[in-house]
């Protein structure tokens, strides 16, 4: 069932407006602690952190930047070398965190 909202939407009355809404949605999915990362919710420049999945382990909770999307994967530089990784890393946005994990 889809909603008066989401049909307006589907509609495309806010074509013009489309990629501001979709940046709102994001950030306020960040702020209500509720974000996914996606390949989609992901922009160059974006800061995240590598989850506690990685390996090797010494990566897990580290903070990069996204530099690069391709077509299925980002790519990014650690704030701190680690090991043999800091720069040009690519990496599933399954991987990545949006916010870092408490200790």
């Amino acid at each position: 069932m889809t909603t008066p909202l989401a049909q307006t939407i589907l509609d495309g009355a806010y074509d013009d407006i489309i990629d501001i809404i979709e940046q709102a949605i994001i950030t306020r999915r960040k702020e209500l602690g509720t974000s996914k990362v996606t390949f989609e919710s992901l922009v160059v420049g974006d800061r995240v952190f590598i989850s506690d999945t990685a390996k090797p382990t010494y990566l897990r909770g580290l903070a990069a930047t996204v530099t690069k999307k391709n077509r299925t994967r980002v790519v990014i530089d650690l704030d701190v070398p680690a090991g043999r990784f800091h720069t040009n890393i690519t990496a599933p946005p399954s991987l990545l965190d949006l916010e870092a994990e408490a200790a």
